[in-house]
């Protein structure tokens, strides 16, 4: 079976709905509002001067520094309806060559960053702008329609060609969505080699870091200057007494290893709570610590257990007694 694009030539590029992103931590709303803040920065700057249209990459490649960035094809064109963003592509022969090749069947929108888009809270974003389109198999916002039909192989003879098309209506597609084994095989070992690239450049750093906190540990102190008087004290050299602790968790590359070199996450938090791109409305629970005698204070017992924002945390304020209690993100 070949492949063979719609006659309209329009890509579906996303639907509407919710969608999660489960490395930023938000949901992606997609409703008429994001689909007309977007066509209407698209318009704007396509009507500047020599703007060669969105690009249109394979599998992301040109969000990594390491991979080609070469075109697949370029957006002249958005417009929005109720099954959501289309595009018109202006296809590059490779990225025409891929997906009437059945390489590729689905595309997928990259947005800004989170922090650049409307936060709706409770870790819900509205995107106002698409960055790019990539080729992919496994696009992040599910429930696009394919690229390209499925058509009968050329190879027929004429006549029977002709007999069939009279007799009985060309089959619906039963899975719009299923791709090639060639495409998928390929497409999963892409993402296997970047993850084990960054996998081993951060066990490299993390040699290099364990390294110096074996120089560093044993460090000696400052001796005091020496005295002019006559002393039959040596100077004895003493060591450090609190040995170093290693890190959990160590951000390289843009994402978060540890300390096995093995990837944690791709969002490098901030270094307060209210530095966080959902702000004060992050919910933290109160959690109890260990205390010597095995009691609480009653502001402590009465927090127990219960789940707030950071913000209505910070207007109860700090309990009076010292119990290691803390605040445990939800």
């Amino acid at each position: 079976m070949d492949f063979k694009f719609e006659k309209d030539g329009w890509v579906h590029v996303m639907p509407l709905g919710e969608f999660p992103h489960a490395e930023a931590g938000v949901v992606q709303v997609i409703d008429s509002e994001t689909l007309k803040a977007i066509t209407e920065e698209f318009k704007a700057k396509a009507g500047t001067e020599n703007f060669p249209g969105l690009l249109v990459d394979f599998d992301h490649f040109s969000m990594d520094t390491d991979k080609p960035s070469e075109a697949a094809g370029w957006i002249t064109e958005l417009k929005a309806d109720t099954e959501g963003l289309w595009a018109k592509v202006r296809w590059t022969a490779k990225g025409e060559s891929a997906v009437t090749g059945g390489e590729y069947r689905l595309v997928s929108p990259v947005f800004p960053k989170p922090s650049l888009c409307e936060n709706l809270g409770d870790s819900r974003i509205r995107p106002r702008q698409l960055q790019s389109v990539a080729l992919t198999n496994e696009p992040n916002i599910k429930g696009s329609k394919p690229l390209t039909n499925r058509e009968p192989s050329t190879t027929a003879e004429p006549e029977k060609e002709a007999k069939a098309a009279e007799t009985t209506p060309e089959p619906a597609e039963e899975t719009p969505n299923r791709w090639s084994d060639a495409s998928r095989i390929s497409a999963l070992a892409a993402r296997r080699a970047k993850n084990e690239a960054r996998k081993a450049a951060a066990l490299e750093h993390l040699k290099q870091l364990d390294q110096q906190r074996r120089d560093n540990r044993y460090k000696l102190k400052p001796l005091s200057p020496i005295s002019t008087a006559t002393t039959s004290k040596m100077p004895i050299k003493s060591f450090i007494s609190k040995p170093v602790i290693p890190k959990s968790r160590y951000y390289y590359d843009g994402a978060w290893y540890d300390n096995q070199g093995n990837f944690v996450s791709r969002s490098k938090p901030a270094r307060r709570l209210s530095n966080r791109s959902t702000g004060d409305q992050k919910l933290y629970k109160w959690a109890l610590g260990k205390t010597k005698s095995g009691t609480h204070c009653p502001d402590c017992l009465s927090r127990a257990g219960k789940v707030k924002t950071i913000a209505d945390w910070k207007v109860m304020g700090k309990p009076k007694c010292k119990c290691k209690c803390r605040l445990a993100p939800q």
